[in-house]
């Protein structure tokens, strides 16, 4: 390559230029497994209901929400794409001629703007996805909504956040604390209202004796399916702001291994909606849920997310 014969280049631009690729490489690895992982999950999705005759109004919406959901994603991967397939074509096949520190003055500014697109796609992507959990709190909730009142707030200073932090970042402004901000207000989020799902489920276990029997198995299924879930992505949210806050500025594999929990993060919260779909249609649980002895209101969860 023309560089190579350029004579002796400065070890800090070679860093550079080895850093960069290294974090394109590691997030468009985790990506294409993500994206592949989402392929057959809405496939699985699309087949399912393309197989009911007469979907109900909450299947269409629920349809609606993954094909969203799944071209967010794909919008979201073609800029991860852009980017280190921008960088590497600078670097290695383009402005040959040109000495490595020119190379990487004219990659830049196309660069910035991939960039830019791909933060405000993981943006929107996480605001559609904390929408969606508050919905599903509110659509359980059909007698007590005046419950959701504080998972609703906590999605408006989410939004409000994170619209301000992608300005901010488009401008080149600092956004370290907003970034803080919006990833915690996005974690107290989805806390509370799988939280208030948590309360459904125990509410109706201690009134079972008083409840029919009618509608009990899915009842049961779907709460215990939305807290499990909730739970388990609010657990590795929580993960996710931690490693990135310990290791973001660490040298080495450590700040790798970061930005690949945080893909793995941005993809998990775009899958979230069509996995936690996919899992209501199968009915599968981490455990047993209903017995002889519980039962649950079909009004408040079973025909609020019919699948």
């Amino acid at each position: 390559m023309s560089f190579v014969r350029q004579g002796p280049l400065d070890p800090v631009l070679l860093d550079l230029v080895g850093d960069m690729a290294l974090r394109g490489f590691a997030e468009t690895c985790i990506f294409s497994i993500m994206y592949g992982m989402f392929v057959v999950l809405f496939g699985q999705i699309t087949i399912t209901y393309l197989k009911r005759k007469k979907p109900t109004q909450a299947q269409r919406w629920m349809f609606i929400i993954c094909v969203m959901s799944f071209l967010l994603f794909m919008i979201h991967g073609a800029l991860e794409v852009g980017v280190a397939g921008a960088f590497v074509y600078s670097m290695l096949v383009g402005n040959r001629s040109e000495p490595l520190v020119d190379k990487i003055v004219l990659v830049t500014p196309l660069l910035v703007k991939l960039d830019v697109g791909v933060v405000w796609m993981r943006g929107i992507e996480i605001m559609v996805s904390d929408t969606i959990v508050v919905w599903r709190a509110f659509a359980l909730l059909n007698h007590r909504r005046g419950l959701v009142i504080m998972p609703f707030i906590l999605l408006l200073g989410c939004i409000g956040s994170s619209l301000l932090f992608l300005a901010h970042y488009t401008m080149g402004r600092s956004t370290l604390g907003l970034f803080l901000v919006n990833y915690l207000l996005s974690l107290a989020t989805n806390v509370a209202a799988t939280g208030l799902i948590g309360y459904i489920y125990w509410y109706d276990k201690k009134n079972a004796a008083a409840l029919e029997r009618h509608g009990m198995d899915q009842a049961a299924h779907v709460l215990a399916l939305l807290m499990e879930s909730g739970a388990v992505f609010c657990v590795f949210q929580t993960i996710n702001i931690g490693v990135a806050l310990i290791f973001n500025n660490s040298p080495g594999a450590t700040n790798y291994w970061s930005l690949a929990i945080a893909a793995v993060f941005i993809g998990l919260t775009a899958m979230y909606p069509t996995m936690v779909i996919a899992l209501v249609n199968s009915q599968y649980t981490l455990g047993p849920i209903s017995s002889g002895e519980v039962s649950f209101r079909p009004v408040s969860s079973g025909k609020a997310l019919e699948h």
